[in-house]
Order: C-alpha cells, then sequence, then structure tokens
C-alpha cells in the first residue's frame, strides 16, 4: 500500500474460476489508506523490543509488514490476532467500506519498468527445477550459451553483473547478470526470446516471466527472468517466481 493509495497485491482473489497469477492493483481513497494502516497498526506489534502480552510472533515465512513512522519503516514482529489480521489484509474487499475505494474493480499491475537478469543453472532433473544449482559465471558467457537469436537481442547490454560477498573461507563470485529496460522494451525482448527457439525452450513463473533454454553441458540451462519494478523501485525476487 502506497501514500497516493495505490494498493498492489500477489494473486489476490480469482478470475474467470482461475486464481489469480501475478500482480494485481487496486486504489484506494485516502480515508481507505488510513483505514487500512489503522488495522495493521492496531495489531500491536510495532516498535517493542518484546512482544506485548497475548500477541503471537509473525511466523518466518509471512511476508515483513512495515509501517512509516516519521522518516522510519517499522516492522511489525507480532500480532495481538494474527489469524484476524491475516483474513483482514487477505480480502480487505470484504471488510472495507466503498466510500474506502477510488478504484475498486482489479487490474493486472503494469510496471514502468523491468529487469532483466540472467543466470546459468545445473538442473539434475529437469522436472524439478527448483532444485537446480546456480553456476559461477559472468553474463557475457551466460548469453554466450544461448541460441543464435537469443544472443543478438541480449548481447552488448549494459549489465551489472551479480557479485557475492566474501566471506572469510570464499572470495567475491559473479552469477550471471542483470540490466533495467522500459516496459515497452520488456514486451520487445520478451517476443524475440519467444521466436529465439528452440522448440524445447521453456518459460514460466507466477511473479516473474522466466524462460530457460537448455546450454551446452550436461543438465545445464541458462535462465532468462524479467522481474517487474514496484513503485517503490524495488524488484521483486526472481527465484521467487
Amino acid at each position: 500500500m502506497y501514500a497516493d493509495g495505490r494498493l498492489i497485491r500477489f494473486g489476490a482473489g480469482r478470475a474467470n474460476g482461475r486464481p489469480r497469477r501475478g500482480f494485481i492493483e487496486q486504489r484506494l481513497t485516502r480515508d481507505g489508506v488510513k483505514l487500512l494502516r489503522s488495522e495493521i497498526v492496531s495489531a500491536g506489534g510495532f516498535g517493542h523490543a518484546q512482544p506485548p502480552p497475548g500477541s503471537d510472533s509473525l511466523p518466518g515465512g509471512w511476508p515483513p509488514h512495515l509501517v512509516r513512522k516519521g522518516e522510519r519503516l517499522v516492522p511489525l514482529r507480532w500480532a495481538s490476532d494474527l489469524k484476524r489480521l491475516d483474513a483482514r489484509l487477505t480480502d480487505p474487499e470484504s471488510w472495507l467500506p466503498a466510500s474506502a475505494w477510488k478504484q475498486r474493480k482489479i487490474r493486472a499491475y503494469v510496471p514502468s519498468r523491468f529487469q532483466v537478469c540472467a543466470a546459468a543453472v545445473v538442473v539434475p532433473d529437469l522436472d524439478k527445477p527448483r532444485q537446480g544449482r546456480v553456476v559461477q559465471m559472468g553474463p557475457a558467457r551466460i548469453v554466450a550459451l544461448l541460441p543464435a537469436a537469443a544472443q543478438n537481442v541480449l548481447r552488448g547490454r549494459d549489465w551489472r553483473a551479480n557479485v557475492s560477498r566474501p566471506t572469510p573461507t570464499s572470495a567475491r563470485r559473479v552469477y550471471g547478470g542483470c540490466f533495467d529496460v522500459t516496459t515497452e522494451e520488456a514486451r520487445s525482448l520478451a517476443k524475440a526470446l519467444d521466436g529465439a527457439g528452440p522448440a524445447f525452450a521453456r518459460k514460466g513463473g507466477a511473479i516473474n516471466l522466466i524462460y530457460g533454454f537448455d546450454a551446452p553441458g550436461p543438465s545445464r540451462q541458462v535462465g532468462i527472468s524479467f522481474n517487474p519494478y514496484l513503485p517503490h523501485g524495488e524488484v521483486t525476487c526472481s527465484a521467487c517466481g
């Protein structure tokens, strides 16, 4: 939820009898923003070093809930009634009054920018792609593994290498890279990748558009993901799709 009323959620509700995929957008009035914010704040777990009496710690899998207080974003760590809070945030249409909505009708969220990322993965079992292991490799080398048509649309981009942090036992490592494009450029790139072949190129992902191309080498694939920027300037997680 943003101060201007934009309410962006992932996969909320159903469309044509099927669960929605991707991000959806609605708009609240100023009063609607206040009501939804008050609902979160009233959970009672903001800014406390210890859980207030009668509250429950949020499970580790819960997405972070942050509320702006002055210049700070304060996280919600405990809730006095976690089940109720979850239900209210999951289905705000069920309790927010009509006056809280500036645009209640759900529509797809269309970002102004995308981050396009490339990574090489070793996938021992192609039926279980999530068990793949990311390979240490720079963007230029990864692009060289793609079909020629895909190379043509990705070569020469201003890649930012994805570099791991050094640890006491390992040096910095490069795992692919990313670059930014506008939505129109993203559509053109996706169209080009759709026609890049070979026939067994795969694409999928619930949050992001992800292409998988079989690459030379045992059980190796190259993944190209399109990650939407959210209005506050952050991108979603490629691995989550």
